[in-house]
C-alpha cells in the first residue's frame, strides 16, 4: 500500500514538472501508429491507434499488475482486521479479487487499443479447438480451483488425505494445490482431483480425531483387569479427551493371543503421533503389571 501511494505521488510530481511540455506531449500522443476502416451498418468507420492509446494501454497493464500484486495486503487489512474474517476466507477472497482485477485490466486495455469481440473471434475459436485436444485439463483444473475457493471443501492449513498423500494444505493455485506431507515434501495436486476424487479432510469442521491401537494379550490373562487398567491409564494422559472417553475392546482370537483395540480421541492432529506413543507405553506398563507382557499381535 505504501509503495502504491509513493508511485501515485511520483506520477503527480512528474506531471507538475512536465506540464509546460504538455502541448508537445499531446502532439506526440496524437500521432497515429495505425489506421484501419471497418464497415458498420453499410458505413465505413475509421479506427486510429495513436501513441497515446498505446501508452495508456501499457499504463493500464502496469497498474493492473501492481494492483494484482498489492491487493492481497488490502484484503488482509480489511478482511481480517476490520471484518474479522478467518485466514482461509481472506485467501479465497484475495484469489478471486486478483482474477477479477486481471480480467478487468485486460478488458480495459483491449478497449483502449480498439480490440473488440470481432477481432478476437478467431482466437476464441482456436482456443476452442485447443480445448478439445490438450487444454481441457488446464481449464478443468482452473475451474475446479475456483470451485474449491468458493465452496471451501479444503482450506489453507487443513490436513487432508488424497489418494496416498496426507499432509497440510499450503497453497491453492489457479491450476494446482500444494500439500506439504509429514516428510516436509511438497506434493503438487491438480485442482480437478478435489472435485472428481474422494478427499479426506481431517480438520474441516473439527480437529478432534480418533486413535485406534491394537495390542495382543496372551491366552489365560485376566482380561477384565487388563481392560480396566488400560482405560484408567489412558484416561490419565493429559492430551487424551475425556469426552468421548477412551475405551478398550476385545476384537478377535488370533493364533497366539487375544486381540484388543484401544480407542482414544485427541483434540489436535499435531498430537496424534506423540499421544500414540504415550498410549503404547501405558498399555505396555499395564501388561507388565498384570504379568501379560507379550509382544503385540
Amino acid at each position: 500500500m505504501l509503495q502504491l501511494l509513493i508511485t501515485l505521488a511520483l506520477v503527480i510530481g512528474l506531471w507538475a514538472v512536465w506540464q509546460d511540455a504538455m502541448p508537445v506531449l499531446q502532439w506526440v500522443g496524437d500521432y497515429a501508429l495505425w489506421r484501419g476502416t471497418e464497415t458498420v451498418g453499410g458505413k465505413e468507420v475509421l479506427h486510429v491507434l495513436t501513441i497515446g492509446d498505446l501508452f495508456m494501454a501499457i499504463l493500464v497493464g502496469v497498474l493492473t499488475g501492481v494492483a494484482v500484486r498489492k491487493v492481497g495486503s488490502l484484503v488482509d487489512i480489511v478482511g481480517m482486521s476490520q471484518l474479522g474474517f478467518q485466514a482461509d476466507a481472506t485467501y479465497a477472497i484475495k484469489a478471486v479479487t486478483r482474477y477479477s482485477l486481471a480480467a478487468a485490466g485486460v478488458l480495459v486495455a483491449s478497449s483502449i487499443l480498439g480490440i473488440g469481440w470481432g477481432d478476437v473471434q478467431w482466437l476464441v475459436a482456436a482456443l476452442g479447438v485447443g480445448l478439445g485436444f490438450g487444454l481441457q485439463e488446464i481449464v478443468a483444473n482452473f475451474v475446479s480451483g475456483l470451485i474449491v475457493l468458493a465452496e471451501r471443501p479444503i482450506r489453507i492449513g487443513d490436513v487432508i488425505t488424497v489418494d496416498k498423500t496426507t499432509g497440510k494444505v499450503a497453497r491453492i493455485r489457479a491450476r494446482a494445490t500444494v500439500v506439504v506431507d509429514f516428510d516436509n515434501k511438497e506434493v503438487i495436486i491438480p485442482n480437478k482431483t478435489f472435485i472428481t476424487a474422494p478427499v479426506v479432510n481431517w480438520t474441516l469442521s473439527s480437529q478432534v480425531s480418533r486413535l485406534v491401537l491394537k495390542v495382543g494379550v496372551p491366552f489365560g490373562s485376566n482380561i477384565a483387569a487388563i481392560q480396566q487398567r488400560i482405560v484408567e491409564e489412558v484416561g490419565l494422559l493429559p492430551d487424551v479427551l475425556s469426552n468421548p472417553p477412551p475405551a478398550v475392546f476385545f476384537t478377535a482370537f488370533a493364533d497366539k493371543n487375544l486381540e484388543f483395540e484401544i480407542h482414544a480421541y485427541v483434540g489436535s492432529l499435531n498430537d496424534r503421533f506423540r499421544v500414540q506413543h504415550e498410549i503404547n507405553l501405558a498399555a505396555e506398563r499395564v501388561l507388565r503389571e498384570q504379568g501379560a507382557d507379550a509382544p503385540p499381535s
